[in-house]
C-alpha cells in the first residue's frame, strides 16, 4: 500500500506530460501548456536504497513517512533469538513491519546474495535465525548487532540509578553486569592488541565523549597522554590538506583533535572529528571545473574535488591513512533535526552508509551509536522543536534501518582479513538511559560529565570484550 500511495500522491501533484527528453544528467520535459521544463534524473526516477553488494537497490520508503518509531525495551541478558518470539515481537509497529516486508522483499527479487535489508522488529527472516542463535558475550559490539538484527533495539548495556532513591551526587550511570572492565588496561595489556587507533566523530556529543576517554586512559597507571594536534591551532595544517576550505560551523567550539597514551608496552592513538550533520559543507576542496582550467590532467577522474565534509574525511583524510583506523564510533548528531525532514534524513543516511562501505578499509570497524535524549524544558523555547525527543527517536529509528544489512553481512563474515569489507556494528542503548535521567541534564541537550565517563568504560568494554 506505500508505494501505492505514493504513486497516487505524486501522480495528483504532477502535470499532464506529452513528451520527457533524457539529455545528459536531465531529463527535458514538454509539459501540456507548451512550456518546457528540465529536471534532474533524481527528480523523475525512482528514489533507491542502497544494498551493500553494490547492485541490487531497494525502493525506499515513502516521502510522507513521518512516523516515530519507538523501539521496544531490550534486555542485558545474554537472549537467544528466534523467528516472532519474545515481548518485543509483539510491541513493535504494524506499519514498520509491513514498511521492512515490503522492503525486504524488493531486496530478495533484486539479488538473492545480498543481505535483506530489513526483516521488520523483533522478527528476523529466516537467513538471520542462524545469526541470531549464535551465542554472544554479554557486553560486546557482536552481542549490540545481533540484537539489532534479531530485536531491532540497542542492548541497554548502561544502567542507572532510579531518580526516586538517589540524589544527583556521585555516580549514577554504570556499565551493567556481565560488562568486562572498563577502565582501560585492556587496551594496553590485552593480547593482540584490541586497539591502535580510535577516532570518534559527531557533534558536541561526540567531542564530550571522546574528551572523557582521553582524561580515563590518563589517569591509568604507567599510562601517559598527551595532545598531539588541535584543529583550532593548526586550521587546515590539522588534516594535512594544503587546499582545506573552511565552511561555517554551526557547533561551537567542536574542533577535530589528536591524541597519544603511551603504555608500557604499546600505545594507542585518539582522534575526535568534528562531523555535525550527515552531509554538511564545513570541510571542503576547492571547486574544479574544465572552464576554471583547474583540473589535473594526471588524475582520474582529473576533475574530483571533496564538495563535502563526509567526502573530505571519508574520501579523503582517513582513506590516505596507513595503517586505517581500527576503530570509528560515530554518535548521531542531534543537529540533523535542524535541517532534514525523515525522508531527507533516510536519503543522507543511505548515501553516507554507501560512502562508509566504499571508503573504509576492509581491518577498520564503525560503530554507530544512537543521539542521546534531549531535555526540552531547559532549551532556549527556540530550540525546543528542533531538537526534541520524538526528533530523536525516528532519526535514532532510521540509522539502525539504514545500517541492518551492513551490519548483518559482518555478522555473517567478522573476519577483517577475509570479510573484504570494513566491520559495521551496532552500539548499546544512549537513548533509554538519558531519557530516565533527564534531571541531570544540563543545558537541555548535554549530561553531566559522569554520563561521557561511562560512555567511554562502555567502549572501553565492547573493545575488550
Amino acid at each position: 500500500m506505500a508505494c501505492c500511495s505514493a504513486t497516487k500522491r505524486h501522480a495528483s501533484h504532477a502535470p499532464a506530460l506529452l513528451l520527457g527528453i533524457l539529455v545528459g544528467a536531465s531529463v527535458v520535459l514538454f509539459v501540456d501548456d507548451g512550456r518546457m521544463a528540465t529536471a534532474t534524473r533524481e527528480h523523475v526516477l525512482p528514489r533507491f536504497a542502497i544494498s551493500p553488494s553494490r547492485g541490487a537497490p531497494t525502493t525506499g520508503p515513502s516521502d510522507n513517512d513521518t512516523s516515530v518509531v519507538t523501539p521496544p525495551n531490550s534486555s542485558t541478558c545474554n537472549c537467544v533469538c528466534s523467528t516472532g518470539a519474545g515481548s518485543n515481537a509483539t510491541n513493535t509497529s504494524s506499519s514498520s513491519s509491513s514498511s521492512s516486508s515490503s522492503s525486504s522483499s524488493s531486496s530478495s527479487s533484486s539479488n538473492s546474495s545480498s543481505p535483506s535489508p530489513q526483516g521488520g522488529l523483533g522478527q528476523p527472516p529466516p537467513q538471520r535465525e542462524a545469526l541470531c542463535r549464535q551465542p554472544q558475550r554479554t557486553c560486546t559490539f557482536a552481542h549490540a548487532s545481533q540484537q539489532l538484527l534479531c530485536n531491532g533495539t540497542y542492548p541497554q548495556m548502561i544502567t542507572w540509578a532510579d531518580q526516586a532513591k538517589t540524589s544527583a551526587v556521585g555516580q549514577v550511570f554504570k556499565l551493567a553486569p556481565g560488562c568486562v572492565d572498563g577502565s582501560g588496561a585492556c587496551l594496553f595489556d590485552a593480547d593482540p592488541a584490541p586497539a591502535r587507533q580510535i577516532i570518534f566523530m559527531g557533534d558536541s556529543q561526540a567531542l564530550k565523549w571522546s574528551l572523557a576517554m582521553f582524561y580515563w586512559l590518563s589517569k591509568l597507571p604507567n599510562v601517559t597522554c598527551n595532545f598531539t594536534g588541535w584543529e583550532v591551532h593548526q586550521k587546515g595544517g590539522y588534516y594535512n590538506v594544503s587546499e582545506t576550505v573552511f565552511g561555517k560551523q554551526d557547533c561551537g567550539a567542536c574542533d577535530s583533535w589528536r591524541a597519544v597514551c603511551q603504555g608500557p608496552r604499546r600505545r594507542v592513538e585518539l582522534e575526535f572529528l568534528r562531523m555535525e550533520f550527515l552531509i554538511d559543507s564545513e570541510l571542503t576542496t576547492p571547486m574544479r571545473i574544465h572552464w576554471d582550467h583547474n583540473c589535473a590532467k594526471d588524475r582520474s577522474p582529473p576533475c574530483k574535488y571533496y564538495w563535502n565534509t563526509q567526502l573530505f574525511l571519508f574520501d579523503l583524510y582517513l582513506k590516505a591513512r596507513q595503517p586505517p583506523p581500527d576503530h570509528i564510533h560515530i554518535m548521531q548528531s542531534m543537529h540533523d533535526c535542524a535541517r532534514r525532514s525523515p525522508s531527507d534524513f533516510r536519503r543522507d543516511m543511505a548515501w553516507f552508509v554507501d560512502l562508509l562501505n566504499t571508503t573504509l578499509a576492509p581491518s577498520t570497524n564503525v560503530y554507530f551509536w544512537e543521539a542521546p535524549s534531549p531535555q526540552s524544558a531547559r532549551q532556549p523555547a527556540e530550540y525546543r522543536d528542533v531538537t526534541s525527543q520524538a526528533c530523536m527517536q525516528w532519526m535514532n529509528a532510521a540509522v539502525k534501518e539504514a545500517i541492518k544489512p551492513f551490519v548483518e553481512r559482518t555478522a555473517a563474515a567478522p573476519n577483517a582479513s577475509t570479510r573484504g569489507h570494513a566491520g559495521f556494528y551496532g552500539a548499546f542503548d544512549s537513548y533509554t538511559p538519558t531519557a530516565s535521567r533527564l534531571d541531570l541534564n544540563v543545558d537541555g541537550v548535554h549530561m553531566r560529565p559522569d554520563w561521557y565517563d561511562t560512555l567511554a568504560s562502555a567502549v572501553i568494554a565492547g573493545t575488550c570484550g
